[in-house]
């Protein structure tokens, strides 16, 4: 393999010492397990600049490879890095989003999939962002939302581009109902994995605030647990 095993040696040692109970790690050892059962995501929408979870997905794919003599192009490919508007993702792969840009990585070669010019930290370039609808981070949420269910982990869901963008977009999915005649019984679509308050009022606002979102909420009792929430979600285990 051309792969640096060494490299890889380490970081798997890390992910399950350091990373072993981290919602990231977690959340990958779900996905690779849904890749392989046929149930994988279409698509992941990061706002962080880093790509550990994605790193974290790649660890898990290489790691039956190591120590054998295969050929790298034998490892599969289960993600796409999308950037820019002109990033392109295969069918059979997961369309990996950052949103937001991602961080360079000291020592590695650049390409046009880390460009570090794309970084959106400041709230001025933030606002620029998320205030025209026709950004490829805006179009590819709404697309993604408009057409997709999407768990939201890890977010606070109080932005408010967030919450109108998600707003119109359940809005139209009950206008475009009742056109039809159809009276939707659940009408969420979406679903926030959060951890529970403090009280049983603040439950009952969190659901309420996000209600008219099209989202709904799945309550854990700690973030250790969102392995198995998500496991049960795509019907991976009981």
């Amino acid at each position: 393999m051309t792969l640096d095993i060494r490299i890889w040696k380490d970081f798997i040692e890390t992910r399950n010492t350091t990373f072993q109970n981290s919602t990231a790690n977690l959340l990958a050892n779900v996905l690779i397990k849904a890749r392989e059962k046929g149930v994988a995501p279409d698509a992941i929408l990061s706002f962080n600049a880093e790509s550990l979870l994605l790193a974290l997905m790649n660890s898990y794919i290489r790691e039956p490879f190591i120590g054998k003599t295969k050929a790298a192009g034998d490892v599969p490919k289960i993600c796409d890095k999308i950037v820019d508007s002109t990033s392109t993702s295969y069918s059979n792969h997961i369309a990996y989003v950052h949103c937001h840009g991602i961080l360079p990585i000291p020592g590695a070669k650049k390409t046009r999939l880390t460009p570090s010019d794309k970084l959106v930290f400041t709230e001025n370039s933030y606002l620029q962002l998320s205030n025209n609808a026709f950004s490829w981070q805006s179009s590819d949420f709404i697309n993604t939302c408009m057409n997709q269910r999407v768990v939201f982990v890890g977010v606070s869901l109080t932005d408010p581009n967030m919450r109108k963008w998600l707003s119109w977009i359940h809005q139209n999915r009950l206008n475009e109902y009742s056109e039809l005649g159809i009276e939707p019984k659940n009408s969420t679509q979406h679903y926030w994995i959060k951890t529970l308050p403090e009280s049983e009022e603040e439950m009952l606002w969190f659901e309420s605030a996000v209600a008219h979102l099209g989202v709904r909420i799945i309550w854990i009792n700690s973030w250790g647990e969102v392995g198995t929430a998500l496991s049960k979600m795509l019907g991976l285990e009981r």
